[in-house]
C-alpha cells in the first residue's frame, strides 16, 4: 500500500519552519522556566493556584487531553484516514487514551462536582479518588514510562532520522511521524525525567522547589500529544487538499 503522504528532508524540515520559532523554542521554554521561578519564589502561590487537585495545570491537562481525542475523532471521520488500517489504529488509540488522560487527571468529574469516594474503592486508591491510576502503577506508572519513551523516539529520535533521511523510517506511516516543532517539548520531558532521578537519589529539589517533577512530565506530554495531533490534522488537510 501506497503511502498517503510522505515528506522529504526538506519538506519536513519546512513543515516546522512555516511556524515562528519563538513559538515552539521559545514559548515553551519560557513557559516552564516561569513555573519553575514562580515554584521557588512564591510557592505559596504556586500550591494555591496551580497545584492542587482540579487547579489550573490539572484542568487545562485534563481539557487538552480532551481536545487531543476530539481532535483524533476527527481525523477518523476523514476517508483518507479510513482507508489506511495503521493510520485508523493509531488514531483510535489516540481517541480511547485522550478520554482516559482527560477523566484520570480530574478524576471522572470528582474534582470539580465534589462527590464522594466510596469506602471500598478509598481502600484501594492511595489518595482516595475516584480514578485509576492512583490505585495501581499499571495505570499509572506503566503508562507513563510507555508515553515517554515514545515522545523520546518520536520527538527527538525520528526527527533526526527524518532530516537525515534514514532508509530505516518506513514511509508508509510517514503521515504519523511527529513534527521537528515538538522536539522542545520532548527535550523538556526528557530534562524533567532527569530532574525526577536526581531527586529520588538525593532529594535536591523537594526542599527548594514547591511542584513535582511529575507533573511537569504530565504538563509536557500531554501539551506534547495534543500539538501532535494537531499537526496530523495540518498534514489531514494537505492529503486531502492533493486528493482534489
Amino acid at each position: 500500500m501506497q503511502p498517503i503522504f510522505y515528506q522529504s528532508p526538506a519538506g519536513y524540515r519546512a513543515e516546522s519552519e512555516r511556524i515562528s520559532h519563538h513559538l515552539w523554542i521559545t514559548l515553551p521554554i519560557a513557559v516552564t522556566v516561569g513555573l519553575y521561578i514562580l515554584s521557588v519564589v512564591n510557592p505559596s502561590t504556586y500550591r494555591a493556584y496551580l497545584q492542587p487537585e482540579g487547579a489550573l495545570l490539572e484542568t487545562l491537562q485534563s481539557l487538552l487531553a480532551f481536545a487531543t481525542a476530539g481532535v483524533a475523532l476527527r481525523l477518523l471521520a476523514l476517508r483518507e484516514m479510513r482507508a489506511d488500517p495503521l493510520i485508523a489504529g493509531w488514531l483510535i488509540l489516540f481517541v480511547v487514551g485522550g478520554v482516559y488522560l482527560g477523566g484520570e487527571e480530574a478524576s471522572w468529574g470528582q474534582h470539580y462536582i465534589g462527590w464522594n469516594t466510596p469506602d471500598s474503592w478509598a481502600e484501594v486508591n492511595w489518595q482516595g479518588e475516584t480514578n485509576l491510576h492512583n490505585a495501581s502503577i499499571w495505570f499509572d506508572h506503566v503508562p507513563r514510562v510507555i508515553l515517554t519513551l515514545g515522545i523520546v523516539v518520536g520527538g527527538l529520535i525520528v526527527p533526526w532520522m527524518k532530516l537525515t533521511d534514514s532508509r530505516l523510517l518506513w514511509r508508509r506511516v510517514d503521515f504519523i511521524y511527529p513534527p521537528l516543532a515538538l522536539a522542545t517539548l520532548a527535550a523538556l520531558l526528557v530534562l524533567a525525567v532527569l530532574e525526577d532521578a536526581i531527586d529520588a537519589a538525593t532529594g535536591l529539589f523537594r526542599s527548594a522547589v514547591a511542584h513535582s517533577s511529575g507533573e511537569m512530565q504530565e504538563n509536557f506530554i500531554i501539551a506534547f500529544l495534543f500539538l501532535y495531533v494537531m499537526f496530523l490534522w495540518r498534514r489531514a488537510r494537505e492529503v486531502r487538499s492533493r486528493g482534489r
